[in-house]
């Protein structure tokens, strides 16, 4: 039997993320939250997850400044998708100058299905 894959999502909204750690650990997922970008780093090394699932838009630092300071910082990687409501332009620009994996529109439909693609 195989280990159950660990995601970690990075949103300010509590609905956003209650919602989105229900659906993910009943489809088999495990999932930590962070609910604030100054956690990311520190739960990044600690928790090693196989995917992130990053919020673009947070109070304190937009998610995009966020990536780049952590891609500069923690030495644990593995990868990094946006999950936002932001217009699907802005998000396939992020994920093109920031070297992403990709993202997935905030849809928990679209969660579930677009999730296997971005797991090692």
């Amino acid at each position: 039997m195989s280990a159950r894959r660990k995601i970690l999502v990075v949103d300010d909204s509590p609905t956003v993320r209650a919602s989105a750690q229900f659906v993910l650990e009943n489809a088999g997922y495990d999932v930590v939250v962070v609910d604030t970008p100054f956690g990311f780093a520190r739960a990044l090394n600690a928790e090693r997850p196989d995917l992130v699932l990053m919020d673009v838009s947070m109070p304190g630092r937009r998610g995009d400044k966020l990536l780049e300071i952590g891609q500069r910082y923690e030495p644990y990687r593995c990868p990094i998708v946006l999950f936002s409501s932001q217009p699907v332009e802005e998000l396939s620009a992020l994920v093109s100058s920031l070297g992403l994996a990709g993202f997935i529109p905030k849809d928990l439909n679209l969660l579930l299905a677009e999730i296997p693609k971005y797991l090692p």
